[in-house]
């Protein structure tokens, strides 16, 4: 009977650490997808205003690039294959 309750243990750490590690893996991705997107969010968002706006370079390093890519999210400006439109 000893046998089998230690059997039962193993099996329950080796689920419970395969848990844990596919849990690990998740967040990792979760992350990982977040930075590319906002990696992706931030060049659109540099694009858009070099093509748009006349921004003197003295004047660029002042501009907030992420709250400009967060206020055109929330304003309803998505990304397509064909470039960023409003929706």
């Amino acid at each position: 009977m000893k046998k089998n309750t230690k059997l039962q243990t193993a099996a329950v750490i080796s689920y419970v650490t395969a848990a844990i590690l596919f849990t690990l893996f998740l967040i990792y991705m979760s992350v990982f997808e977040h930075n590319s997107v906002y990696q992706a969010r931030k060049s659109r968002t540099y694009d858009i205003v070099e093509d748009c706006y006349n921004l003197p370079e003295n004047l660029e390093r002042y501009f907030d690039y992420e709250a400009f890519a967060r206020d055109l999210e929330i304003e309803g400006y998505t990304e397509t294959n064909y470039g960023t439109i409003l929706v």
